[in-house]
């Protein structure tokens, strides 16, 4: 879980030559050792932050270089797993839109899935709606149809009764099943129940 960097707006002046100063970025991971892994990678001199703001070559290469980074944590982290259990199922509760959560989020999880540094996804779909839900799968069929994608679904955080997750269950357990985060607001034992009679595949 959290297996990403904090929202970035960064990813919004790519093709700016220099960042105005009325503009707050909101970016992460400027610690002194990645900045300076990234400047002897790129063989630069100077001050950092300033060359984000001045050269948007170095904005595009800065967050190829952090998406780059959480990939080799993550193939490090399955390698060693993998080397206590060959047959491990690793799997990553992940954000629900690839095409934004790998710009804002630099969470590129078909692209993990496609390398094989993960095994699964769970995506966190928390909603109260089941339209919105049912849109979201319908979007995400090709994901779903070529890897292993499960829904995680938790409507309870949205303040939702147990009736109306049950009908999202009914609805993603259609294709790959699910998973329910936030299982701590689970406490009634009918939702089981219901699941168990219903033969919900959970």
């Amino acid at each position: 879980d959290i297996i990403r960097y904090p929202s970035s707006n960064l990813y919004k002046y790519l093709e700016v030559d220099i960042i105005p100063n009325s503009v707050k970025i909101t970016d992460y991971g400027y610690s002194e050792y990645s900045m300076n892994k990234f400047m002897e990678l790129y063989q630069l001199t100077g001050d950092f932050k300033q060359l984000i703001v001045n050269n948007k070559e170095v904005r595009t290469n800065w967050l190829l270089f952090k998406e780059q980074e959480l990939v080799n944590f993550i193939s490090e982290c399955t390698d060693e797993m993998r080397k206590i259990n060959e047959n491990i199922v690793v799997t990553a509760a992940v954000l629900n839109n690839v095409n934004v959560v790998k710009k804002q989020y630099l969470q590129d999880y078909e692209k993990w899935l496609s390398i094989g540094i993960v095994d699964e996804i769970e995506i966190m779909c928390y909603t109260f709606s089941l339209n919105y839900l049912n849109n979201w799968i319908n979007d995400a069929s090709d994901l779903m149809n070529e890897y292993s994608v499960r829904i995680g679904i938790s409507s309870r955080l949205e303040g939702n009764s147990l009736i109306a997750d049950f009908s999202q269950m009914m609805l993603a357990s259609k294709k790959e099943g699910f998973i329910i985060f936030s299982s701590n607001l689970y406490t009634n034992d009918y939702i089981y129940k219901i699941m168990k009679l219903s033969n919900i595949n959970y």
